[in-house]
């Protein structure tokens, strides 16, 4: 749940991401010059009345925004009408003379005359080849602020007659909001390349819904010939998109006419502001760069951020929920969602997407995301997003088999390494759209892939269990101070990680949610003050259960980070907990704790919870980035495992294994038949749990030689006494178990040996009793 900020302030150059990119994966032959930025050109004329602006730039340039708009609302405040005002050089007049046809600059003879600029109107006048004279002139309506008309007037100087017409081409863009607004013409929408003769046609800032921001456009011309609308890039070809409209754009066509010496002729095309519609609950506008590029064999952005900004137009607060449909659905935040939006005030949520590499065919992805809010849907954002081919390279990736396993007589899973050789580092962020299979050359789509977590952590959830009474301001400041590192650490190691917490005094203060969002969790502990306390003991117990109920991720590494200056209540007026009740349930759940506390109490009151659970102790008193760097310091899985059916196998001699990752890839023949030990998971030994004396269970386990797994021995009273993570070593069990004679102990030990068993024993041992 996101609260909204009290003050945001966001500038947005989406526009200008990745155009080169998007030209290069669509093999464009033109030279285009569209641009978000603010680009500033010679003998540019701006011009503003109440309501609206405009802008001449030289060369037949124009654009078209609004200033405050309608004064009772807002929403329509400083929005562009024609893209990027009010200096982008997208919307533009182009001329045809004796048959040629171009923009402005494209004549021989194009000179600018002169310029006016009055309290109404603003004119640039151009010469161009032949005596023929151009004039653009936009007029503000004399009793109406919010109409603009656009007049262009040819005039022929010569002593020949010449035959001259005009193009008016528009790139609009309503707001910026995610898309350069939707077509309408006697309310049907226009979204495939189209051809009308119709003289009067909408342009509105929403497809669905309500419609936003909406534009009225009016040519009035004796000698009007038509409007084509098509993809902005494909409008001065009159060629028609291999792909659905996404970047609307259209031009107004007036026929080329006889011209004889000292006649002239003008053709408007009239905008108006209508008043928006905005609903009287939600509204909502949604800023996310429409295409991705190709840069160093990479797509980007890879992980755009989607900005949603909320304004409530109701009496009464809001919350907001969204439900996305995007068929070839990125990673999206889900769960994301704003809550108690005040009446009359805008909330902003950025939503991080990650793309999915595509490494088939370009694609576009039409996408649309409903508003809801208590239930009902506000209304809807729609988009596309153009989505390029990477090229496919198979040099640069070392790939390695690890090991192969059967599970059971289902599944065969292949555990796997990949290394970048120029960097020298493993791949870990790897999904199933880096991977390509063939079974004897043949493409197979049904396997999986998944992190290998056998010989290390991938997924780590990290819980900050955080007194907070009057004594630890110094402790919450140098948390908060060496978060961002400790994520690093844990980032270069290849882990994913999330971040959690719970605060508590003599009662719990909060509890925050897992996040990946390092910044977000850094914000939740700056809102920590240290305050209360003085009694003596707190709540530490009631903290690590609140923590041990959140919502850890499936096969995930559970770590508690346990900060706390004094000892805690237990079985008393303040908690009912006992320590033995919440060291057995962080075992249950797998949980590790460490402890940063006061030495004073590390025997009598820490020692039984961070021990027990395989956790260590760090004096409090220490140098808090050390400590937070030395916890982050885990065991890791270089390993990626890919799942395929036994029955795929059935009869197949090899396996080919292809990864491609941004610009780099390998591949690796794996012999099914020959070349691989296989070992099953239900290999005939002792079924876990099964008590038994050490000289009957350890005998054939003497010494193992293990490729990868896990070996652990713990008392009876659940304090953990070895952990051992291993990776391709030889472990002497009996040898261990000696140390422990005294005393029965509980054995674990699994996982895949040299000769490709598997081996899983859980026992026991009565060492020599």
């Amino acid at each position: 749940m996101l609260s909204v900020p009290k003050f945001i302030v966001i500038f947005l150059l989406s526009a200008s991401v990745g155009f080169s990119g998007y030209k290069q994966g669509l093999d464009l032959h033109k030279v285009l010059s569209k641009s978000g930025k603010a680009v500033y050109w010679p003998k540019t004329t701006v011009l503003s009345n109440s309501m609206l602006s405009a802008t001449l730039v030289s060369g037949g340039y124009f654009t078209i925004g609004t200033k405050e708009g309608f004064k009772d609302e807002k929403l329509d405040n400083n929005c562009s009408i024609t893209f990027g005002h009010p200096y982008a050089k997208t919307s533009y007049v182009k001329a045809g003379i004796d048959g040629n046809w171009g923009k402005l600059s494209s004549f021989e003879d194009f000179e600018l005359l002169k310029e006016i600029l009055e309290s109404k109107r603003m004119l640039q006048s151009y010469a161009l080849d032949n005596g023929i004279e151009l004039d653009v002139i936009v007029l503000f309506n004399s009793t109406d602020s919010s109409i603009i008309t656009l007049d262009i007037t040819l005039r022929n100087t010569d002593d020949k007659k010449h035959s001259a017409g005009i193009q008016i081409v528009v790139d609009p863009a309503l707001c910026h909001s995610g898309g350069d607004g939707y077509a309408r013409i006697e309310n049907n929408l226009i979204l495939t390349p189209h051809t009308s003769d119709k003289k009067t046609f909408l342009i509105t800032e929403h497809k669905k819904g309500l419609t936003g921001l909406n534009t009225q456009w009016t040519v009035v011309s004796s000698h009007y010939k038509n409007t084509f609308w098509n993809n902005w890039l494909d409008i001065d070809d009159n060629t028609v998109a291999s792909f659905p409209i996404y970047d609307l754009s259209f031009k107004v066509n007036f026929s080329e006419i006889d011209l004889a010496p000292g006649d002239s002729i003008t053709h408007s095309l009239k905008i108006k502001l209508n008043t928006g519609d905005y609903g009287k609950s939600i509204f909502t506008r949604w800023h996310i760069p429409k295409w991705t590029e190709l840069g160093e064999g990479e797509m980007l952005p890879i992980a755009p951020t989607a900005q949603l900004q909320f304004t409530n137009r109701s009496s009464s607060q809001k919350d907001v929920d969204l439900v996305y449909n995007w068929p070839i659905m990125p990673n999206v935040d889900l769960n994301a969602k704003v809550s108690a939006i005040p009446a009359g005030k805008t909330a902003y949520l950025n939503v991080p997407i990650t793309l999915k590499e595509n490494y088939t065919q370009s694609r576009v992805d039409t996408y649309e995301v409903q508003v809801l809010s208590s239930g009902t849907t506000q209304g809807y954002v729609n988009g596309q997003m153009y989505v390029p081919a990477l090229p496919k390279s198979f040099d640069g990736i070392n790939i390695t088999l690890d090991s192969v396993v059967k599970e059971g007589n289902s599944l065969t899973q292949f555990s796997f390494n990949a290394l970048d050789e120029e960097r020298n580092r493993y791949l870990f962020n790897i999904s199933k759209d880096n991977i390509f299979i063939q079974l004897d050359d043949v493409p197979f789509s049904g396997f999986e892939i998944s992190k290998d977590t056998l010989s290390g952590a991938s997924m780590v959830d990290v819980v900050f269990i955080l007194d907070v009474t009057g004594s630890m301001g110094g402790e919450i400041a140098a948390v908060r101070d060496n978060i961002i590192q400790f994520g690093d650490a844990l980032s270069l190691q290849g882990i994913d990680y999330q971040l959690g917490m719970v605060t508590f005094y003599d009662v719990i203060g909060n509890i925050y949610p897992l996040t990946q969002d390092i910044e977000l969790f850094k914000s939740y502990v700056g809102q920590q003050q240290a305050s209360g306390g003085g009694d003596g003991p707190e709540n530490s117990l009631d903290a690590l259960m609140e923590g041990a109920l959140l919502d850890f991720r499936k096969g995930s590494q559970k770590i508690f980070i346990w900060i706390t200056d004094y000892n805690y209540h237990e079985a008393d007026n303040i908690t009912s907990r006992t320590t033995t009740e919440v060291v057995n349930t962080l075992l249950s759940k797998d949980i590790t704790v460490h402890c940063i506390g006061s030495p004073t109490w590390q025997q009598t009151e820490y020692l039984p919870i961070y021990s027990t659970t395989g956790g260590s102790f760090y004096d409090i008193n220490g140098n808090f980035q050390d400590i937070l760097l030395d916890i982050a310091n885990l065991d890791f899985s270089t390993n990626m495992l890919l799942s395929v059916p036994n029955s795929s196998l059935s009869g197949v001699r090899t396996l080919t294994l292809a990864l491609h990752k941004a610009d780099i890839g390998g591949t690796l023949d794996i012999d099914v038949n020959t070349n691989v030990p296989w070992a099953k998971r239900s290999a005939d030994m002792h079924d876990e749990n099964t008590p038994c004396q050490a000289n009957n269970c350890t005998n054939t386990l003497a010494t193992i030689d293990m490729v990868k797994g896990m070996f652990s021995i713990t008392n009876l009273q659940g304090r953990r006494l070895v952990t051992k993570r291993l990776s391709h070593e030889s472990i002497n069990v009996q040898g261990i178990l000696q140390q422990y004679s005294d005393t029965p102990v509980v054995v674990q030990l699994f996982g895949v040996d040299k000769q490709g068993r598997n081996i899983n024993q859980s026992f026991i041992s009565r060492f020599g009793r």
